[in-house]
């Protein structure tokens, strides 16, 4: 059995501890949805940043480091 999380699942499960009404899209015209579509995306940042998430991190590879040019920097 699959269950699938959105952002919707997520405010509503926010909006359940609160003992407030669910919503069906936080595009809805709802004070709910309004307010969850304002504070989701700053929330949701907030937690990734708390924590190194394996999930979360982008990785880069670095090109070498041109000793020469940067030893003219210096």
């Amino acid at each position: 059995m699959s269950i699938s999380i959105t952002e919707t699942s997520i405010s509503n499960s926010a909006l359940a501890k609160l003992g407030a009404e669910r919503i069906t899209a936080l595009t809805q015209n709802t004070k709910n949805a309004r307010l969850c579509s304002d504070r989701l995306p700053s929330i949701r940042n907030e937690v990734l940043r708390a924590h190194d998430w394996n999930f979360a991190t982008k990785r880069v590879s670095l090109s070498p480091l041109d000793t020469e040019r940067s030893e003219e920097h210096t």
